[in-house]
């Protein structure tokens, strides 16, 4: 015997049991789960222009540290899982993907964390390691064009910032994608552009 605070639960175990009802009520509680760490496994972060903050992503949330240590404090937190933070050039602005809109996009927030805008508009696509343009005026990331795709590979594409369309920026081949399931996807990773803004560098996995 066992006792449920809120209804919504014992209406998932029913549904997961095979006993659906047509109508049930849930409780408004909220709870609220804390821990304590000073570690974390692949993550992803970033070093403000100004060489004093790192921010850094860990479970779904974005948290901001000391870059002489200390508290990490969250920066940019909720349900919606938030990760790979990029300060803007000036550092005003941090660049961070997101999947608050029900799939993986491009988001900016100011250097505090509090205004959110959403940039990019994808409906069925894999996002990764966000990067800014030289001038700070566009945003660079690879992209799998659709989710858990076996045969598209990872593009560059770059996102203006004043509501210009994107566009897909060529690149070498980096060979044939392999159907195997433990491959990674071929393509451009981890782009970075050059100070002149002449020049974008980027990993790519090789196929096996």
């Amino acid at each position: 015997m066992f006792r449920l605070a809120n209804p919504c639960v014992l209406a998932i175990l029913l549904i997961s049991t095979g006993l659906v009802f047509g109508r049930f009520a849930c409780a408004e509680t909220v709870s609220h789960v804390g821990f304590h760490t000073d570690e974390g496994t692949w993550m992803s972060l970033d070093v403000s222009p100004d060489g004093r903050t790192i921010p850094m992503e860990l479970l779904g949330d974005i948290y901001s540290l000391p870059m002489a240590g200390g508290r990490a404090k969250p920066l940019i937190a909720g349900k919606s899982f938030d990760s790979q933070p990029r300060y803007s050039p000036d550092g005003t602005q941090i660049a961070f993907i997101s999947d608050r809109s029900g799939e993986d996009n491009i988001w900016l927030s100011d250097a505090a964390g509090r205004v959110t805008t959403q940039v990019s508009h994808e409906i069925s696509a894999e996002m990764f390691s966000p990067a800014w343009s030289a001038d700070g005026q566009s945003l660079l990331v690879s992209k799998i064009s659709h989710r858990r795709s076996m045969t598209k590979g990872a593009e560059l594409w770059r996102y203006p910032l004043d509501d210009s369309p994107s566009s897909r920026i060529d690149v070498p081949s980096s060979g044939k994608l392999s159907l195997l399931v433990s491959s990674v996807p071929t393509g451009p990773f981890g782009p970075i552009a050059s100070p002149d803004g002449k020049s974008i560098f980027f990993a790519s996995p090789t196929p096996r």
